[in-house]
């Protein structure tokens, strides 16, 4: 029995099999995000899964939340390992514009534009905005993530907002 989790699960398999219905969708949206590839992204999430249940007993979180962040930073970091890669930089010649299409799970034009804008944003600014309005993250939780302090995850966050106000524009 895992000590410390809210729903005491009774086996690490059901509590993996809980972590893949909670945060499945979510861990391959960020990996897909970070990855621009939705394959590469759904390995990332397998091996995230992986290191999760390797690592269970480091998790020391009290809530859901706590358990979120720990994943979405296990996940980032296998995401970062994969594009430290040659293979990765080599493999990389898919446009934005493809993964975020196939990625889409919203048929408007509007949220696909939308999607497309902040692909086409600095990748530093992309994922902040990705982590807080499709992840439901907060502040703290993607300062963990990204290991950078939460007034640097505002000044992103502020960043990234006036960069798509502006090229929202019309000229």
């Amino acid at each position: 029995m895992m000590e410390g989790h809210p729903a005491l699960i009774s086996s690490c398999e059901e509590h993996t099999a809980l972590l893949v219905k909670r945060y499945g969708a979510q861990l391959v949206g960020l990996c897909s995000r970070l990855l621009r590839d939705h394959d590469l992204a759904q390995d990332a999430v397998q091996e995230t899964l992986l290191k999760a249940y390797l690592k269970r007993g480091s998790f020391r979180g009290e809530n859901e939340k706590s358990e979120k962040a720990w994943l979405m930073q296990i996940a980032v970091n296998v995401c970062r390992d994969q594009m430290r890669t040659s293979w990765f930089r080599l493999a990389d010649s898919e446009s934005a514009l493809d993964a975020l299409n196939r990625a889409s799970v919203e048929t408007s034009e509007e949220a696909v534009l939308l999607r497309i804008m902040i692909g086409s944003l600095p990748k530093k600014y992309s994922e902040v905005i990705w982590m807080y309005y499709y992840q439901d993250m907060t502040v703290c939780e993607i300062a963990a993530v990204i290991e950078r302090s939460t007034a640097v995850v505002y000044r992103r966050l502020r960043e990234a907002r006036q960069m798509l106000r502006s090229s929202m524009q019309p000229d």
